[in-house]
């Protein structure tokens, strides 16, 4: 079988996200009562701070559950706002230097999560 890179990396994201809301759920929706605006408050204070903090990161489990609780309600978070914290996390994440061995790693991983995924869907 042959992998698609896309394919890999759609089904990573798709993953941590369901993961991440696994964890948002098994932890007592804590923003399950926030008002909308809340949770874009938060959404872009919990952004400005991710941005501000140097690496190396610790994980933003708040951000997660922000973002988790919006998917649930099918709520957009507004991302017009943090656009310029995003472009400042992927240039610091750029500059950062990696372990190769440690990412080649964490994706051979998710290749073989990936292949096991589709065999299943089959």
């Amino acid at each position: 079988m042959t992998v698609d890179a896309e394919s890999v990396v759609e089904f990573m994201m798709a993953d941590e996200q369901h993961q991440n809301m696994l964890s948002y759920l098994e932890r007592g929706r804590k923003f399950e009562t926030a008002t909308g605006q809340y949770l874009d408050e938060q959404f872009i204070a919990e952004m400005r701070l991710w941005a501000e903090t140097p690496p190396p990161w610790e994980p933003v489990v708040n951000l997660d559950d922000i973002v988790s609780e919006a998917a649930l309600r099918k709520h957009n978070l507004p991302f017009a706002p943090v656009k310029g914290y995003l472009e400042h996390i992927n240039e610091v994440m750029k500059a950062f230097p990696r372990n190769e061995e440690a990412c080649d790693a964490v994706a051979q991983k998710q290749v073989e999560r990936h292949v096991r995924a589709k065999a299943l869907e089959n």
